[in-house]
């Protein structure tokens, strides 16, 4: 593994105050919804090729920011999470294209969607110290031009644990006469000629100068990704933005009900099962299970929670749908078999998106077998 080198300074100019992120995306918010409940964006199946292209296409077609990325091997290279100012990051219509097709149409780059909470959210690495928000020092700071903040340990050890899960990921995908039949089913989704795998990451993949019209498009965001890793633990359990970002998996991901976890110091042993525990989704809106570092946070969540819970692409006909758009196999059941054959199966495979509700299973890579 490369050694691991520190990131620069922040040297942007551009400084918009916190209050008025979100301002700046609201135009492409109300976009980012309309395009969501349109036939076109639902009839589109993302595990496909054709699906994942047209959706990209369209995000760009009604002006939302491009999804950016950065790729597992630019990761590796550098040992650590960088920030969106270092340019690292690449636009994933792009690397999507370069990777093209499987033999099965599904997309030979797999996006990853990471989830967690930001383990130094008031570190000023200029100043060596934390800055606590909105005190007169952070305004200060930032003011001057300083990066407060630092999703990371000063060992960069969340950005090392996830290069080794990623690792680990890739190989059980392309092993896969090696790897036993559970692994295989609970990431199904996956092909196993793996181009690369691609991971959007907040703090390099949203402009961190101005956050508003990439967070506005997070909905879509998470809609073309293939699946969620979430580095889960007891401080996870209890944020507000993790725990949206998981109502929303679950509202649009083809695997948004089945979350890989990220263990703190996870070492990639050739881990060859799952531990597998279900959850309930929290209520992101309500203070006291969900907190914030900013309160002025909770009107953008309660936004996206709207969103999530107003989703049918995985009620009992958009499941039905998923199936129909993946492969000409599903196409034929259908005509032979009859909606009525198969809506017990389609019923099985909804979800229900609310709060207190709706259900995801957490899938921890581990050499024990346990439910």
């Amino acid at each position: 593994m490369s050694k691991v080198s520190p990131a620069p300074n922040d040297t942007e100019n551009v400084k918009i105050k916190t209050n008025d992120w979100y301002a700046s995306g609201k135009e492409i918010d109300e976009k980012c919804e309309d395009m969501l409940g349109s036939h076109e964006w639902q009839k589109a199946n993302p595990l496909t090729y054709d699906g994942l292209v047209t959706r990209l296409e369209m995000m760009k077609e009604i002006g939302l920011p491009s999804m950016r990325v950065i790729s597992a091997g630019k990761l590796k290279e550098l040992g650590r999470i960088p920030r969106s100012n270092e340019g690292y990051q690449e636009d994933l219509l792009e690397a999507v294209k370069r990777g093209g097709k499987d033999c099965n149409n599904a997309p030979r780059s797999i996006v990853v969607f990471f989830s967690h909470c930001w383990l130094r959210p008031n570190w000023c690495q200029t100043l060596e110290k934390d800055l606590y928000w909105n005190t007169p020092e952070r305004n200060e700071a930032e003011a001057a031009g300083y990066t407060v903040g630092d999703p990371d340990g000063f060992r960069h050890e969340k950005a090392l644990a996830l290069i080794e899960l990623i690792d680990w990921l890739k190989r059980m995908r392309q092993n896969f006469y090696r790897k036993p039949p559970q692994v295989n089913l609970n990431f199904k989704d996956i092909t196993f000629d793996v181009y690369e795998i691609f991971i959007w990451i907040d703090w390099c993949c949203v402009d961190q100068s101005n956050p508003g019209p990439d967070m506005a498009a997070l909905p879509a965001n998470v809609a073309v990704s293939t699946m969620l890793i979430a580095a889960w633990n007891d401080v996870y359990e209890r944020r507000g933005w993790c725990q949206v970002e998981l109502m929303m998996a679950n509202a649009f991901m083809a695997s948004g009900n089945r979350i890989l976890v990220l263990e703190d110091g996870f070492i990639d042993r050739g881990q060859p099962k799952l531990v597998l525990r279900f959850v309930k989704l929290r209520d992101p809106c309500n203070k006291d299970q969900c907190l914030l570092t900013k309160e002025s946070d909770r009107e953008i969540i309660k936004k996206l929670s709207l969103i999530a819970s107003k989703s049918t692409v995985f009620s009992c006909l958009g499941a039905a749908k998923m199936y129909l758009t993946q492969s000409l196999f599903w196409g034929f059941v259908h005509v032979v078999t009859g909606f009525g054959g198969l809506g017990f199966f389609y019923w099985l495979n909804s979800r229900n998106v609310n709060p207190g509700k709706g259900k995801i299973v957490k899938l921890t890579p581990s050499s024990c077998f346990s439910w």
